[in-house]
């Protein structure tokens, strides 16, 4: 469907030391269980991961606001992102329009490492202090964590598919 790729662009020179180092900031793939395009993408600003799936025109989430996705997919703290973007899609090079679902992992409970580096390097000793308390108390979601979130997301992009055709017939 969609090429896959694999960037790392980001300047982490700032940042501690840990797994987003080696990291890319950016991977696509087509995930073998269900075909669906799948893509994680580094947050610019606070160096976290987010996780989308991809849908096509006909599938029963393309153009659905993600507040009224029903059932609501589940995924790390929950789906919060909808958006449409054309793609190029491989082998015929004709752009195709896909709706990406998806999800971040920068919640109040999740390590940022570009916050982190933020905080650590503010002139004041409050964003110092906040800096070790979010060390302390969140953990970083890594590439194979936000990977298994995605694969999660599209079965479940599949499984919802299947019921809502299901219930056409009915």
């Amino acid at each position: 469907m969609l090429q896959d790729l694999e960037r790392t662009f980001l300047d982490k020179t700032d940042w501690s030391e840990g797994p987003w180092q080696n990291e890319p900031d950016e991977i696509q793939w087509t995930d073998p269980q269900t075909g669906l395009p799948c893509r994680i993408k580094r947050h610019p600003t606070f160096g976290h991961l987010c996780g989308y799936v991809g849908v096509l025109e006909g599938h029963c989430w393309f153009e659905v606001d993600v507040d009224d996705l029903v059932p609501r997919p589940l995924a790390h703290g929950r789906v919060n992102a909808c958006f449409s973007r054309t793609e190029n899609a491989e082998g015929s090079g004709e752009p195709t329009r896909v709706w990406w679902v998806g999800f971040d992992c920068g919640h109040v409970d999740d390590f940022c490492p570009a916050r982190d580096a933020m905080l650590r390097n503010a002139s004041h000793e409050i964003g110092r202090d906040l800096a070790d308390m979010f060390a302390e108390h969140t953990t970083y979601c890594d590439l194979p964590y936000v990977t298994r979130q995605c694969t999660m997301l599209a079965a479940q992009a599949c499984a919802f598919q299947l019921l809502a055709e299901r219930d056409k017939k009915a």
